[in-house]
């Protein structure tokens, strides 16, 4: 037996003959023996790929275990961390002045303001809604609400003590708790009619049972109210109604108000009270006002129509001082009775002067006052010119001996324009001698007379001086004759 060298030895696949490893073909039959080297190197890489990932799996199988006493620490470690930052938060988050800030945050928006604030009276209940009226008012008042948290930053208190700004109790048990503590009102309203009701932010509180009736409400929070008393007096709904910045527990006094007075002005002439009518004055010129609800900017007017046109008087604004007094209403200008009776005497005195002489320097008054001087206008005036012609006229019949003129002033009224309308009659008596009939040198003397009535516009010119600056047809109303000594 040959002793094995430890050279493999290698065979012909085809024929089984030894061939050499370096023999391409084999020497016997020819079979080409690279296939079979190409096939044995993929089978040995092939082992080689499975023994490599087997040592790999094997590799990967062995993890290290973490040490459990090294992760507690790092546990431990962000748990401190996360405590020590949450305290320093809170110690910002919760200190007193970032607590007021938020606190006057949540006033100016109106959310979560319940939680801000806490009563030291038990009989207020702290609810959004009974925080309204504090609320409503600081909304209204951004710079009171800024004097508001001024105060409790450098005394603690405001609004006379009823808020204080201190520590309550503790949050989260580490940081201390800030809130705002009331101290109720309790404010007093009065009225002073019976049966009047009155109300808080449109809610009745109460009803009054005599004239002088007063009441406590509250408790409430400091803050922005509305209050009303209504009733009705002689007729007349009567309502008071007002905002008040209720602050203390001082007394409200909700009169509902009237007030009566005497208005007088021209007779028959209409009243008014702020433009709208009332009534009509009496022949005395009177008309009474009498418990009229009271308000701010009353004023009291009359007017007076005529031919003209529509006059009105002065308005004139009521003050509570009024109340019982006489108020007079007057026309701008109005020319007085007795000065309105001079100036028609005397335009006439001016006139029977000029017709006793048919010169004009004896037209005038008993003042020495010329015609003229009574018109306005003066000779221009087309009525004087009128009476001119009239009592020159009158002069140069030669069957008037004379002329007279009786004046009665009948009445004087406002007209448009702050004129006056004076109208009065005229009797004129005329003495003068007729031919007889049978006889032309018989004459009967006989008495002719006459009476128009006319109406003479007035005008002021001065303060103290009023003329005629027209004067209308004449109406007649009497016209008799009668022979002298009849």
């Amino acid at each position: 037996m040959a002793e094995n060298s430890g050279t493999e030895n290698h065979f012909c696949p085809n024929c089984g003959k030894e061939i050499s490893p370096s023999d391409t073909f084999c020497p016997n039959c020819g079979y080409n023996l690279s296939e079979i080297s190409a096939t044995e190197s993929a089978t040995k890489k092939g082992r080689s790929s499975r023994s490599k990932r087997k040592k790999k799996q094997k590799k990967q199988g062995k993890v290290k275990k973490a040490n459990p006493k090294k992760r507690k620490i790092i546990l431990w470690s962000i748990l401190g961390v996360v405590i020590v930052a949450g305290i320093i938060w809170g110690e910002v988050y919760y200190a007193k002045s970032a607590t007021l800030d938020r606190i006057t945050s949540d006033l100016k928006s109106g959310n979560g303001v319940q939680s801000d604030f806490i009563s030291q009276d038990k009989k207020f209940k702290v609810t959004n809604s009974s925080l309204e009226p504090f609320m409503a008012y600081y909304q209204k008042h951004d710079s009171r609400l800024a004097g508001f948290k001024t105060q409790l930053t450098a005394t603690g208190s405001a609004v006379g003590n009823h808020f204080t700004f201190k520590k309550t109790g503790r949050s989260w048990l580490l940081f201390p708790k800030y809130q705002i503590v009331i101290k109720p009102i309790y404010p007093t309203v009065m009225t002073n009619r019976n049966g009047a009701k009155i109300k808080l932010n449109n809610q009745l509180i109460a009803t009054s049972d005599s004239t002088v009736y007063s009441k406590k409400i509250g408790p409430i929070v400091p803050g922005q109210y509305r209050m009303t008393a209504s009733g009705t007096v002689s007729g007349h709904k009567l309502t008071n109604d007002g905002t008040y910045h209720i602050s203390s527990d001082k007394s409200y006094n909700l009169l509902l108000k009237t007030i009566s007075v005497s208005l007088n002005t021209e007779p028959k002439a209409t009243v008014f009270l702020n433009g709208k009518e009332l009534g009509t004055a009496d022949g005395n010129g009177e008309y009474k006002l009498t418990d009229q609800p009271w308000e701010a900017n009353m004023t009291v007017s009359a007017q007076y129509k005529t031919s003209a046109g529509t006059a009105k008087s002065k308005s004139v604004e009521l003050v509570e001082r009024d109340n019982n007094q006489d108020i007079k209403l007057n026309f701008t200008n109005l020319v007085g009775f007795s000065d309105a009776d001079d100036l028609i005497s005397n335009v006439f005195e001016a006139v029977s002067g000029l017709s006793g002489s048919g010169d004009d320097e004896d037209a005038t008054d008993d003042d020495g006052t010329d015609l003229d001087d009574l018109f306005k206008d003066g000779s221009g005036n087309a009525d004087y010119q009128e009476l001119v012609k009239m009592a020159t006229g009158y002069y140069g019949d030669d069957k008037i001996d004379s002329v007279t003129y009786d004046t009665d002033v009948e009445s004087v009224e406002p007209a448009p324009g702050q004129k006056s309308l004076v109208t009065y009659t005229v009797k004129y008596t005329f003495d003068g001698q007729e031919n007889d009939d049978d006889d032309e040198d018989e004459y009967t003397y006989e008495e002719h007379v006459q009476t128009f009535r006319y109406t003479a516009t007035v005008v002021r010119e001065d303060s103290s001086t009023y003329l005629v600056s027209s004067i209308s047809q004449a109406t007649k109303v009497g016209d008799y004759t009668k022979e002298m000594g009849d």
